[in-house]
C-alpha cells in the first residue's frame, strides 16, 4: 500500500481564484453590453461600455415602435435586434415581453 503525504499550501486556492478573475476579465473583453428602451416615439438600442461603464457609449440603432423582440426561453434567449445577435438573461425577460408587446 502506497500513502502520499503533504501539507496544503493553499496555492490551489490562490490559482483558482486567479484564474477566475483572468476569465472574468477576458468575458467583459470580448462582451458589449446593450440596452434597449422602449420611448412612445420608438426602440432604441444603446451600446455601454465594455468595462462597466454607467452611462451609455452610443446609439447602436433606432427602430420603428412596436418593434418586436422575438421568443425568449432559456436561461439565456438568443434574440436578434438591430442586425444584431443578442442574449437576454431569464431576469429580463418579462421586461423584454412588455417592450415588444409595446402597441405598434
Amino acid at each position: 500500500m502506497a500513502v502520499a503525504a503533504g501539507a496544503s499550501s493553499g496555492g490551489g486556492a490562490l490559482l483558482g481564484a486567479f484564474g477566475g478573475l483572468v476569465g472574468m476579465a477576458a468575458a467583459m473583453a470580448w462582451t458589449t453590453r446593450r440596452v434597449v428602451l422602449a420611448t412612445d416615439r420608438g426602440v432604441v438600442v444603446l451600446e455601454y461600455g465594455r468595462f462597466g461603464g454607467v452611462k451609455p457609449s452610443g446609439v447602436v440603432a433606432r427602430l420603428p415602435k412596436g418593434t418586436g423582440i422575438g421568443t425568449l426561453s432559456g436561461t439565456w434567449a438568443r434574440t436578434e435586434l438591430a442586425g444584431e445577435r443578442l442574449w437576454v438573461h431569464k431576469k429580463w425577460h418579462g421586461d423584454a415581453v412588455a417592450f415588444a408587446g409595446q402597441p405598434g
